[in-house]
């Protein structure tokens, strides 16, 4: 009997650990990818300063921290002028790609 408890326990906790795996803030694509959100304000340095030497008077209004081709970069949704960017950036600084958003996806009416 005190087998077949064992084997409860460890069946249930082992639940728990996937479940609770789950639940963490990460999405994953088909491709192996991953994303995962974060705070403006925790962005290293050197990507928040690339965005604002490109572009002086952007604004930082969301940001992902992603894997790409077995490559870390940041993922950022950057205002300026009116317009938002969909800015790319290596954790060094490096600039990889910037995309102008279609307003529908940006959510401006205008």
């Amino acid at each position: 009997m005190n087998l077949n408890r064992i084997a409860l326990l460890a069946a249930l906790m082992l639940g728990v650990g996937v479940l609770g795996c789950q639940s963490q803030h990460h999405h994953h694509d088909e491709s192996g990818e991953n994303e995962v959100k974060m705070a403006v304000s925790s962005l290293p340095a050197s990507v928040a300063d690339a965005v604002k030497a490109k572009m002086p008077n952007a604004t930082i209004t969301e940001a992902e921290r992603e894997t790409k081709d077995g490559r870390e970069v940041y993922s950022l949704d950057v205002k300026d002028g009116g317009k938002t960017y969909d800015v790319v950036v290596t954790p060094e600084g490096q600039i990889v790609s910037t995309k102008e958003e279609s307003q529908e996806k940006s959510g401006d009416k205008d």
